[in-house]
């Protein structure tokens, strides 16, 4: 018994090894509500999901790096976990306010926040409270480029955005390609726009929804697109918003109303059925383009199509176009490339009477057109 009394002593009177104890448990706090892991030798933070609130200057200047918030957390003090060297933070959408200063005179270039959280006076600084209010607290992803930038954009999933007044612009695309679907509405706010975001991103599919009304010039130039679905409500398709690509088949809805110069140049098309409210049909809108001799061979223009531009259906072979009466078809300079493209005869043939009618010639070499 002497002797265990003895050794008992030691350790609690020899600081050699009671260093070694703090040095095995360095940084490991406990606290009785829940529990924090602070390991201040990775300079990072683990907090228990039984913890509701972070307390004022719970955190400052602890050279912190990384945080893990759960969804527990409701309330984030103020000056919580200010002047560390967060780079990046996820904020739960459990949490519904975050104090001033929380997050101030970080490193932060990343914040991940949900939707209509209270922030005080410079919550994080740097400009972010202001993008998050014009966002109208709006979840999502917030980045900068570096840390002396003000200006902050905004991502949900792959989409970049712009909100105006409740108005979403897409404005880039990060995604790995494929299919995609475009949201509607973002946070509860409409998309009504995309710019020129979605080129060259080997899309293979893609629905846009009706509640956008310009698909941008270029928008969709260049993928790998089989299959496109237009929603109803669209109304314009801007210049080579889908050339380049592998389609086969287009149904342009009711909506729409123009359809640009080489909307739908260079694809595969077989077939396509264009909407009854589309007055005008651009320049080469559906020619074959560098793919040589289309497939298309028949084709109706509904009667609301006022103007069509030269070559809208050039080196495709149309042997039966069914057209409305006094529609303007264009011609290049020349005189010689018609809407059906060089030397085919069409539009010498309609512009003598202008009249309604499904118009036929017995094969793609042909001139010779007649009406019924």
């Amino acid at each position: 018994m002497q002797e265990q009394l003895s050794f008992y002593k030691k350790v609690l009177l020899n600081n050699k090894f009671l260093n070694i104890i703090i040095i095995i448990f360095i940084g490991i706090i406990i606290i009785t509500s829940g529990y924090i892991l602070y390991n201040s030798q990775k300079n990072s933070i683990i907090i228990s999901d039984s913890i509701i609130t972070i307390e004022e200057n719970e955190y400052t200047r602890k050279q912190i790096v990384n945080v893990d918030i759960p969804n527990s957390v409701i309330t984030i003090g103020n000056n919580a976990f200010r002047k560390n060297k967060l780079t990046n933070v996820t904020i739960p959408e459990s949490v519904s306010s975050i104090g001033e200063n929380a997050f101030a005179d970080n490193r932060l270039t990343v914040i991940i926040i949900g939707a209509n959280v209270t922030l005080e006076n410079q919550s994080f600084g740097n400009g972010f409270e202001e993008a998050y209010k014009n966002n109208e607290q709006g979840a999502g992803t917030y980045i900068r480029s570096n840390t002396r930038k003000m200006d902050w954009v905004v991502w949900y999933e792959n989409f970049r955005y712009l909100n105006n007044n409740g108005n979403i612009t897409i404005t880039d695309y990060n995604g790995a390609g494929g299919d995609i679907i475009i949201p509607s509405e973002i946070n509860g706010n409409i998309v009504i726009d995309i710019g020129i975001v979605f080129r060259d991103r080997n899309l293979t599919s893609v629905t846009i929804p009706g509640n956008i009304k310009n698909i941008a010039e270029n928008a969709f130039r260049n993928n790998r697109l089989t299959s496109i679905n237009i929603g109803n409500g669209v109304e314009t398709i801007g210049n080579n918003a889908f050339d380049e690509n592998r389609l086969t088949s287009v149904a342009i809805p009711n909506s729409v109303t123009r359809i640009g110069n080489n909307a739908f140049c260079c694809n595969q098309l077989t077939n396509i059925t264009i909407g009854n409210r589309v007055t005008t049909i651009g320049t080469a809108a559906f020619a074959a383009g560098n793919l040589g001799t289309g497939k298309i061979t028949n084709v109706v223009i509904p009667n609301s199509v006022t103007t069509i531009g030269y070559g809208a259906f050039m080196d495709q072979t149309i042997i039966n176009i069914r057209i409305g009466a006094n529609v303007t078809l264009g011609t290049d300079n020349s005189g010689n490339i018609g809407i059906l493209g060089r030397a085919t005869g069409f539009n010498s043939f309609y512009n003598n009477g202008r009249r309604s009618g499904t118009y036929t010639r017995a094969n793609a070499n042909s001139t010779n057109w007649t009406r019924r």
